[in-house]
């Protein structure tokens, strides 16, 4: 019985992590310079525009800064941690 309140709980953590990553979700060509160059421990200011248009083109081929791999991986625990519990309160 504490199996499946364990998985209940698990399915709503990861229920509220796929809805909390797909509102963040946005395509990796709309993912600021500023956030890329973070990521990647660039200076911000230091860096050519020219670097920064070939660094933001490598990003968009990537998919980095993408989140929608994510969602569907939240998506695929919460289920799958709802269909744990359910077998477990199952007679």
């Amino acid at each position: 019985m504490l199996f499946s309140f364990v998985m209940l709980s698990f399915g709503a953590v990861f229920s509220y992590l796929a809805i909390d990553a797909a509102r963040l979700s946005t395509t990796a060509k709309d993912v600021p310079w500023s956030l890329t160059a973070k990521g990647l421990g660039l200076d911000v200011t230091g860096v050519p525009l020219v670097e920064q248009e070939r660094i933001r083109r490598d990003n968009i081929r990537y998919g980095l800064g993408d989140l929608s791999q994510a969602v569907w991986f939240f998506i695929v625990l919460a289920i799958g941690s709802f269909g744990g519990a359910i077998y477990g309160f199952w007679p």
